[in-house]
């Protein structure tokens, strides 16, 4: 019973550690994020981090809190769950960021970005590449886009093509 009674101690010692530290990590965190969305055409953008203490019984190695990311599109509008909100390139945009700010933290070996271009061109889309080939630098990136101010930034290409031959459908990659 001590052994058992000393771990859960350990145990809630450690959560309560994580915790303080994760609080105190947000404001840079959010402050980092919200910088390098400005570069990606997002500059009205804010976010937040909310917490959600978890019964211990729920606890999972992740941690005793239900953390999620909270997203605010424009200046005045409330910050709301980031996976609700956001359409699919605000959400590849945001990612980009995020690995950006984690970017020698990041474990992933690979990263997979599509659509991260929609909705932008010209200098955004530059910086976009930009960022990219930056996290290229720690992970092997690939990206499906259609714009050459993105694919400028990549050291290999591959053009994917669909045809019709004889009534069938083909795909091809060179």
């Amino acid at each position: 019973r001590r052994l058992v009674r000393r771990a859960a101690e350990a145990l809630d010692t450690g959560a309560s550690e994580l915790r303080s530290i994760r609080h105190a990590a947000v404001p840079g965190f959010v402050q980092e994020l919200s910088d390098a969305v400005a570069d990606l055409a997002m500059g009205g953008a804010t976010f937040d981090v909310s917490f959600s203490e978890l019964a211990r019984d729920q606890w999972t190695n992740e941690g005793p809190d239900r953390i999620e990311f909270l997203y605010a599109p424009s200046p005045g509008q409330p910050a709301r769950p980031l996976a609700r909100i956001a359409s699919g390139g605000e959400v590849s945009r945001v990612m980009l960021a995020l690995k950006s700010v984690l970017n020698q933290a990041d474990d992933v070996p690979v990263l997979v970005f599509d659509e991260v271009d929609a909705g932008i061109g010209g200098a955004t889309a530059q910086a976009v590449g930009r960022r990219l080939k930056d996290l290229a630098r720690n992970h092997q990136v690939l990206v499906i886009t259609h714009l050459a101010q993105v694919a400028v930034h990549a050291d290999h290409h591959l053009v994917v093509s669909k045809s019709v031959v004889d009534d069938s459908a083909r795909t091809e990659v060179r």
